[in-house]
């Protein structure tokens, strides 16, 4: 019969999971606008919006066709960081 043990060298420890204090450390350490990734997109989408009001009426689908991807791509970002959780970077 073969053992069913597993060797002690090929047990690995679990990894140190950094600890709240510290982790709060690093966020507060990192500008605002690097806390939550969305922020830039969002503001540059509204920004174009914006400005689609104050141009010719020929440039009004384009902008508000741009700052709707931005929009898009801030929504992505939020799932991808996920609702209610903080940003800790990939």
């Amino acid at each position: 019969m073969t053992s069913t043990l597993i060797p002690a060298d090929a047990v690995q420890a679990p990894a140190a999971r950094p600890s709240a204090p510290a982790a709060a450390a690093a966020d507060a350490s990192r500008p605002w606008y690097r806390s939550e990734p969305w922020l830039l997109p969002m503001g540059a989408a509204y920004l174009v919006i914006l400005v689609a009001f104050f141009t010719p009426e020929v440039l009004h689908v384009p902008l508000t066709v741009a700052g709707g991807l931005l929009i898009l791509g801030a929504f992505a970002l939020v799932l991808r960081q996920g609702l209610f959780r903080p940003w800790h970077g990939s």
